[in-house]
């Protein structure tokens, strides 16, 4: 079985290798423990990874970067420059 957990091991989250639950329980953590009251809905997340998933092969085919071998690296570069033009379409609307 799959887990999430904090870094000192503590509150260990099964989550079954399935992305919906890992976000709700990531989610919900950084809620409870940043104090933020502004964590988008897992429902939003899980739309927004969706649509992550479905642009990645472009994305990677534009790179040069093989799909199902993509650089970690390059991988969170791609993830973070994607979220960033998320939340830059959300506040354009």
């Amino acid at each position: 079985m799959e887990y999430i957990s904090d870094l000192n091991g503590v509150d260990i989250k099964a989550h079954g290798n399935d992305p919906s639950t890992a976000m709700r329980e990531i989610r919900d953590w950084l809620k409870t423990t940043s104090g933020r009251t502004t964590i988008p809905v897992d429902k939003l997340l899980l739309k927004d990874y969706e649509e992550f998933l479905k642009k990645l092969p472009t994305i990677t085919n534009n790179l040069s970067l093989d799909i199902h071998d993509i650089p970690f690296n390059d991988y969170c570069l791609i993830v973070e420059e994607t979220l960033k033009q998320t939340l830059r379409s959300r506040s354009a609307v």
